[in-house]
């Protein structure tokens, strides 16, 4: 028959198992309190790991990003930017095929924009003094004698006011688009077929077509 020993927890010899496996997980991880302090004593301390600052989680460092990208210069910069109006990039005639500088209401002069004469029934373009040149709006010729409307530089055609036509070797004077009336130049009569010079006083018609039509006995009739 075989015997066992007990061995005597008071007697001084080997250690229990149990106070070697107490002894090897009773580590603990440097306290950052005082050990003279009631908490150390209370065995109260918290591990170190506990007591750090976590590290910031992905989610709140892109958080924080974000919050600063909506503050930075150029943020704002570009907000301001998509609340700004467009300008128009277009400051031509809204006429169809026009392509003068726009006056006022999106048309040129010819078109109806800029101001018109004062004279009652007149539609004609304001020139000088609020009025159009056959009711008292324009000027004479700086040349002693002369009664011709000045043109540029306070002279007519006749005496060097105007532009002359761009057409090659032409002395006379451009009536529109840089052009002379023989190197088309300003307006045809608005009757179809008819070549005539119009002017706006005598509503798109030549003389002899607007005398016509004021006696209400012209057929209007368009080129095809």
């Amino acid at each position: 028959m075989i015997k066992t020993e007990v061995i005597d927890p008071s007697v001084g010899g080997l250690p229990l198992l149990a106070d070697l496996i107490r002894a090897a997980t009773a580590y603990e991880a440097p306290s950052l309190v005082s050990k003279t302090s009631l908490r150390f004593i209370l065995d109260e301390v918290q591990p170190l790991q506990d007591t750090l600052p976590s590290p910031r989680s992905p989610s709140s460092s892109s958080e924080e990003e974000d919050r600063y990208e909506s503050l930075s210069p150029r943020s704002i910069i570009e907000a301001a930017t998509k609340t700004r109006k467009c300008r128009p990039a277009s400051r031509t005639c809204k006429f169809e095929g026009c392509n003068q500088y726009v006056v006022d209401h999106g048309l040129c002069v010819r078109h109806g924009g800029g101001k018109r004469c004062t004279e009652e029934g007149c539609t004609s373009r304001a020139k000088h003094f609020g009025r159009c040149w056959r009711h008292g709006g324009s000027m004479e010729c700086k040349i002693g004698g002369c009664i011709n409307r000045a043109k540029s530089r306070g002279y007519c055609w006749s005496h060097g006011g105007g532009t002359k036509c761009k057409s090659d070797d032409c002395e006379k004077i451009a009536i529109s688009n840089g052009l002379c009336w023989a190197h088309g130049g300003g307006k045809r009569c608005a009757m179809g077929g008819c070549m005539k010079q119009a002017y706006e006083r005598t509503q798109n018609f030549c003389n002899s077509h607007f005398q016509q039509h004021k006696r209400g006995s012209l057929q209007i009739t368009t080129e095809s």
